[in-house]
């Protein structure tokens, strides 16, 4: 074959095949398309922790440092937060609460893990602490409010857990237990030493009963009171440079309740320590 026949003749190929290509390239970005990750999803429940109040800023509230830090490990994680301030096991349920489309947290929720099946990452949940935190009135602790409030607990949360893996079987859910904002009241003088002192063993006896009912209902807890040393009264904590046991100094830094009118809220840094219990498991 000559030169110019077989320069035709390549020519004529390369023709065919670039032809070839556009004709098949929608296939080509349909296919390119489809192999698209699909987006993960971060579902944040809860009452005001969850909601963000004491944080300074939204990307200071724990949801979202924790959503910043697992986005190194699922880059396409997207955040749905419906925490909800005041919230309880019960109210979780059956409402009241903020505006919901189904009426309830809960039911928002199995709403969203319906409509996502394969998409959801994992679920965070703080819950509990509004159902008992009533129960400290003055410098007294009401037994009998300690105890309805535990029993809403022990029959709700697992109702909740229920209802989620419901929705969306094998989720992985995150609770979590709480530190003691009360602990603060050690600065007042006696009588308020003798309510932190109440208050620290009413927190560890809802800590102890939130693993208890995460535990069985296939959850991990989170555990912030351990971070914020909540059972230690040891004196060798600082706050406003004074000597105060570790426990009262700890909250009395970390959250605005010593700061800011007793407000139980964690500031920046306990939101902080709140997202690394998470993290942590």
């Amino acid at each position: 074959m000559g030169t110019g026949a077989r320069t035709l003749t390549v020519l004529a190929i390369m023709a065919v095949l670039v032809g070839s290509a556009v004709g098949f390239s929608p296939e080509l970005t349909s296919s390119a398309s489809a192999t698209s990750p699909q987006p993960l999803y971060y579902l944040a429940m809860g009452d005001s922790l969850a909601a963000g109040v004491g944080a300074s800023t939204t990307s200071n509230r724990y949801v979202n440092v924790l959503y910043q830090h697992e986005l190194s490990r699922f880059p396409s994680l997207q955040l749905d937060n419906i925490g909800c301030s005041g919230a309880t096991t019960t109210s979780v349920i059956h409402g009241p609460g903020c505006s919901y489309a189904s009426g309830t947290q809960l039911g928002d929720a199995e709403a969203f893990l319906r409509a996502h099946p394969g998409q959801v990452a994992f679920v965070t949940i703080d819950i509990g602490a509004n159902d008992v935190d009533g129960c400290l009135s003055g410098q007294t602790v009401n037994a009998t409010c300690v105890q309805n409030g535990m029993a809403s607990i022990t029959s709700d949360l697992p109702s909740i857990l229920s209802g989620l893996e419901e929705a969306y079987p094998d989720l992985a859910i995150y609770g979590m237990n709480y530190y003691d904002p009360f602990l603060g009241e050690w600065l007042t003088g006696p009588g308020g030493q003798n309510l932190a002192r109440q208050s620290e063993s009413l927190v560890v006896g809802l800590n102890a009963l939130l693993a208890q009912l995460y535990t069985s209902g296939g959850a991990a807890t989170a555990d912030p009171a351990t971070l914020f040393q909540t059972a230690d009264f040891a004196l060798t904590g600082t706050y406003l440079g004074a000597i105060e046991p570790q426990n009262v100094a700890n909250v009395c830094n970390w959250t605005l309740f010593c700061s800011s009118s007793q407000n139980i809220h964690a500031n920046d840094i306990g939101h902080a320590l709140v997202a690394t219990a998470f993290e942590q498991v």
